[in-house]
Formats: C-alpha cells, structure tokens, sequence
C-alpha cells in the first residue's frame, strides 16, 4: 500500500533544495561537533546538519526535543524545508556563543554531551528564532507592516529578538517612540529695534 503524500503535503527534498541546505555555512560538517563531513541527516527543530551516528543521539532525545529527518530519504513539508534553509549549522553555533557568553554564568556548549546541550535554556530559545523568522518572512511576502508584531513573535523573548535582528521593533517600544514628540517650540516674540539716533549737524 503506497502513502498518497501530496495528501500530506510532503514531498521529496529536491537538488536544487538539497544544494541550497548544504551549501549553508558550516553545513560541511556535522552539527555536533564529530568532525563527520557531508552530514546527510537534519534537526528540523534547530535547522541543522547533522551524521547519521549523532542522528541516532538526536533521535533519543525524543521528538519534542529534536526532530529528525533524513535529506534523502525523507519527505518534507514546506515548513520543515523553510526551518531548514533559514537555519544552518554556524548560524546555530553563534547564536549559542553570542547568547552563552552573555549570561551570568558562561557554559562551554562544546563540553557538553548531547543530551546536556539540548537542556540548556538557549538551546531550547534557538528554535523559537527560526520559527519567528519564517513568519517575518511570511508578513513581509504577504505584504504586512513590520510596525506590529505578529501573535507568535510577541511570544519571543527581548533578548531573542536582539540576537537575530528581527525587522520588527518591540511594540511597547515603538508606542513610547512615537509618543515622544518633542513640543513645539514657543514663538519668539518679535523685537522692533530701535530706531537710530540721528547724527548731530
């Protein structure tokens, strides 16, 4: 029995989906740090690249941790391939330096086991970065103002949305910018200045 999948709306990666994937920065080597290269396994929640050894570690995770899928073998949704081409294994990487070295606390993520990495609070912070830059994306195709944010990136925190740039300002901070305007200035009164002293004869 064959599974209709244009039912489901998942279809095979295509080459030329395929090359832009692979082609991303950092996405030559396996997301966690093996060395392996030409990963052909995906983290679809965080946008990586990852070897089928770590695919197996990611798997383990369960699926409400990390989501795993195969490049080749696997069917996608076009949201699944969107997470994908907007993330990319050192747009992941700096994201967890940038956001690790600011806390109180810095965690080397690179000494970490899989399975601690994965418990970090930022780790976990990434996957609502990719999700609130695809619907950027989504606002600015269908032609919608960047002023206001959407329901899902109002839920990102402050610091999420510092870290990847988002278009849209925070809407408190808008609403404080437009309300202060500076006033108008008072008039100056007019001056009639005196009128010169005739020169003595």
């Amino acid at each position: 029995m064959t599974t209709n999948h244009a039912a489901t709306n998942r279809t095979s990666m295509g080459k030329n989906d395929l090359r832009s994937i692979t082609s991303l920065p950092g996405n030559h080597l396996c997301a966690e740090g093996c060395n392996r290269m030409r990963p052909k396994w995906a983290s679809v929640t965080y946008g990586t690249l990852i070897c089928l050894e770590c695919s197996g570690l990611h798997r383990g995770l369960g699926t409400h941790i990390s989501f795993v899928r195969s490049l080749d073998m696997d069917y996608w949704s076009k949201e699944e391939m969107n997470i994908m081409f907007r993330g990319g294994n050192a747009k992941f990487e700096r994201y967890l330096d940038e956001r690790l070295g600011d806390c109180e606390k810095k965690i080397e993520w690179r000494n970490l086991t899989v399975r601690e990495k994965y418990m970090v609070d930022v780790v976990q912070e990434y996957r609502n970065v990719l999700r609130a830059e695809i619907c950027a994306d989504k606002e600015a195709s269908n032609g919608h103002s960047n002023d206001t944010m959407s329901d899902n990136q109002k839920g990102v925190p402050n610091s999420t949305k510092r870290a990847i740039h988002l278009a849209a300002p925070d809407a408190a901070t808008a609403a404080m910018t437009s309300s202060r305007r500076l006033p108008s200035p008072s008039p100056v009164p007019s001056r009639r200045l005196p009128s010169p002293v005739s020169s003595l004869s």
